[in-house]
């Protein structure tokens, strides 16, 4: 292919291929070891920053383990004072359920005994009046009213103190109302307990 062309062409080609070979060479080198030298470079600035970077990152869950940690023991205090507060509730609750049925429980004690003693007073009289099972009570004698005033105030005491709008003490073989705190229209007359 060099034969038919001149000697100028000839070394024209042949000085660049002696000039152009070798800077290739030395530029194919030059840029491996450059290549090489600029990784060997990014790795120690990698593994710098690594150094720099690792304690940071350690520091940083070490005190967001820290902050977990500090967070479940106020979450078991909470939770320890929520218990205990419910048990005092608890027990404070549990004393005044005590202290109430304690209370309704004298309370039905003094009903008891004052009704007991004032129904068998009453239920003499009306026994002994001769009141016909289908009539009503005489209410206005004088020894009815003795009999009331002795009870009223015993039985009108209990009712005040628990709320009540009346207390009735009824004749259960008859039906009579032996006795209405309140003295309303219904004291004395035949509610129809009786059997018939």
């Amino acid at each position: 292919m060099f034969k038919n062309r001149g000697l100028r062409t000839k070394l024209i080609v042949a000085f660049l291929l002696v000039g152009v070979i070798p800077f290739a060479i030395v530029s194919i080198v030059s840029l491996v070891k450059s290549s090489g030298a600029l990784t060997g470079l990014s790795n120690e600035e990698l593994k710098g920053l690594h150094d720099v970077k690792k304690p940071q990152v350690e520091d940083y869950f070490a005190q967001r383990k820290k902050d977990i940690q500090t967070l479940t023991q106020n979450i078991q205090a909470q939770r320890q004072q929520a218990f205990q507060k419910l048990a005092a509730v608890q027990n404070l609750k549990k004393r005044q359920l005590e202290d109430f049925f304690t209370g309704m429980r004298t309370d039905l004690l003094t009903l008891q005994i004052a009704a007991r003693q004032a129904f068998h007073d009453f239920k003499t009289y009306h026994d002994k009046s001769g009141t016909a099972e289908t009539g009503e009570l005489d209410v206005q004698s004088e020894e009815y009213q003795k009999i009331y005033k002795k009870h009223y105030s015993d039985l009108a005491k209990i009712c005040k103190k628990k709320g009540y709008y009346d207390i009735f003490l009824v004749c259960w073989k008859h039906g009579h109302v032996l006795f209405t705190e309140a003295k309303e229209s219904d004291l004395g007359s035949n509610v129809g307990l009786a059997d018939g």
